[in-house]
């Protein structure tokens, strides 16, 4: 009975973590703009007759506006000189230089379009026979047998091996980077079937092929 209590208490809590920690962050961000924004807006002659909630959507909108501007102001001279001097201050503290490394590193991977670090999600026999890992191709011209293979280490799907693997022992799994990337980083414990399955194919088309 305790058994299957404890096994219904992880399923119920490991279904409702992403919810409660999702909208933890988004009622955050509200918070956020309701303390600082609508405030700043509430003082504008025009603005004072407006209803709070209003007032909210429009801080928000600044908000996002803000966001928008330093991502021009990033793609001159200016900015980029100003990012680094902000960078190397961070890097100055030890803890904030930790969380401020971390987290730069993955949003330069998930959230930096024009980089598109990975290609592709692959499985490689790694590091040993008969021991396969997930990858992603981050560099192949269709032409050269060696491919560029990136082997991430969890939790941070930033940090990892660079490898250089010949073309036939890489088989390329149809999933998408985000699905490649959720598995790494829950070190495989979100594995649903129909992966464990595409996965378990691909081991068998590797073996194969180290077979002939």
């Amino acid at each position: 009975m305790m058994t299957k209590l404890r096994q219904y208490f992880l399923a119920g809590l490991v279904s409702l973590a992403p919810l409660v920690i999702t909208g933890w962050v988004l009622w955050q961000i509200y918070r956020l703009i309701n303390r600082f924004t609508r405030p700043a807006l509430a003082r504008i002659t025009a603005l004072q007759d407006v209803p709070g909630f209003f007032l909210t959507l429009a801080g928000l909108a600044v908000f996002l506006i803000l966001i928008l501007l330093v991502g021009v102001l990033m793609q001159n001279v200016f900015g980029v000189a100003l990012f680094r001097f902000v960078e190397r201050s961070m890097r100055r503290l030890p803890l904030a230089r930790i969380i401020f490394d971390t987290t730069k590193q993955i949003g330069e991977v998930l959230l930096n379009p024009q980089r598109n670090a990975f290609q592709q999600v692959a499985l490689i026999e790694y590091p040993r026979r008969d021991c396969f890992v997930i990858g992603f191709v981050t560099a192949d011209d269709g032409v050269q047998d060696l491919i560029a293979v990136f082997v991430s280490t969890p939790p941070n799907p930033a940090t990892g091996l660079c490898l250089m693997v010949p073309r036939r022992e890489v088989v390329v799994l149809p999933l998408s980077i985000e699905d490649g990337l959720r598995l790494v980083v829950s070190g495989g414990a979100l594995l649903s079937s129909t992966q464990a399955r595409v996965i378990a194919e691909g081991s068998a088309r590797l073996v194969a092929a180290r077979e002939t």
